[in-house]
């Protein structure tokens, strides 16, 4: 089985039919997130092979008469759907076998019980996401609690928006802009900081300071990944409890990498590379990999109502997360330079440094 080339899905504890004496044990596998059930693991697996056009796994796992049976000489991924008519599942029932072909069949060819299918996934894909989140934020607020920091009591908590909660904090589309304004603000003396970007036309430094970037350049945004963290937005009805506790915990992360941010660039204008530069190095890439594992940029109870309500999106969604963690990445200077592009921009337009 190993030579394959199939992938199987980890089973689910097996659970028993009840109502049937002895109990009969039933076997779940998944294919694109359909679930296919069954009597046994290898009734499962086969299934799964024949679905993946997978002839030499469908037959070590007993499908060998079923193929011959239906008339099936050569397989093609999505070929057994071709031919259904007379299909059945080894182990079953007819009536257990058609009811899991019709399953099946309709999950993947009609457009109706596939939006169906999509929108349930969707939900349970949403439920995990959000348990998942949230626990990790209860846990991440726990350990700020250990250090004397207090996010309820020491980072102010934005009221909820008349507009909607955001899916993706829309912070991100001004974190790079915040940070090139508080580089300018303390080390930069004499002009206006918008004055002073402003004469760098066409610069990393302008683009991101001013939020219009070329498609995916420089913030590793595309404009529609842009347009989704600006757009996807969620209406939590006023009698549900809700807590944007993501709200909070972004403000205090991206606070603290703005602030090691800015300290590495001026170290790097200073063109200091000691022992102190590094630790900045090391505690902002920290900083970077800690927002980006735990997902503090995601709102959970938005993010899963908006799992529920748009199905089809979700391949947009991790497009979308992954243009998230990579941007953020692009602020570790050991990856990326947009840090030291700030400041070689802003010497070139004349910056007067303090």
């Amino acid at each position: 089985m190993a030579d394959s080339g199939v992938e199987m899905s980890p089973h689910p504890p097996k659970e028993p039919l009840m109502g049937t004496n002895p109990p009969i044990e039933l076997w779940v596998g998944f294919v694109n997130d359909v679930p296919l059930v069954g009597t046994s693991a290898d009734m499962v697996d086969g299934f799964i092979a024949l679905l993946l056009g997978d002839l030499k796994t469908a037959e070590a796992k007993g499908y060998k008469d079923f193929l011959e049976l239906a008339g099936i000489h050569q397989l093609k991924p999505g070929s057994i759907l071709q031919n259904h008519e007379g299909q059945t599942v080894i182990g079953c029932s007819a009536k257990v076998s058609r009811d899991i072909n019709d399953f099946i069949i309709q999950a993947v060819q009609k457009p109706g019980a596939s939006a169906a299918i999509k929108v349930t996934n969707a939900a349970k894909s949403g439920a995990d996401l959000r348990e998942n989140l949230t626990a990790s934020f209860e846990a991440l607020r726990d350990k700020l609690r250990e250090r004397g920091i207090d996010l309820a009591r020491d980072v102010k908590q934005e009221q909820r928006s008349n507009r909607g909660e955001h899916v993706f904090n829309n912070a991100l589309l001004g974190l790079y802009g915040s940070i090139i304004d508080e580089f300018i603000k303390s080390h930069v003396t004499g002009d206006d900081r918008v004055t002073l970007v402003g004469r760098i036309p066409n610069s990393r430094v302008s683009d991101a300071f001013q939020g219009h970037a070329p498609d995916g350049d420089h913030i590793n945004l595309t404009a529609a990944q842009r347009r989704n963290i600006s757009t996807w937005v969620v209406h939590i009805p006023y009698d549900v409890a809700y807590v944007p506790i993501n709200n909070i915990l972004f403000a205090y992360m991206t606070k603290t990498i703005r602030d090691s941010a800015v300290d590495y660039m001026n170290l790097f204008r200073l063109k200091k590379n000691n022992v102190y530069t590094q630790h900045v190095l090391d505690i902002l890439r920290w900083k970077i990999e800690w927002i980006n594992t735990h997902r503090v940029y995601l709102d959970p109870l938005a993010a899963e109502r908006w799992f529920s309500e748009n199905p089809n999106l979700i391949p947009q969604f991790h497009t979308t997360e992954t243009g998230v963690q990579l941007m953020l990445r692009h602020l570790d200077p050991q990856r990326s330079s947009p840090l030291r592009d700030f400041v070689n921009d802003l010497t070139n337009a004349g910056a007067t440094f303090r």
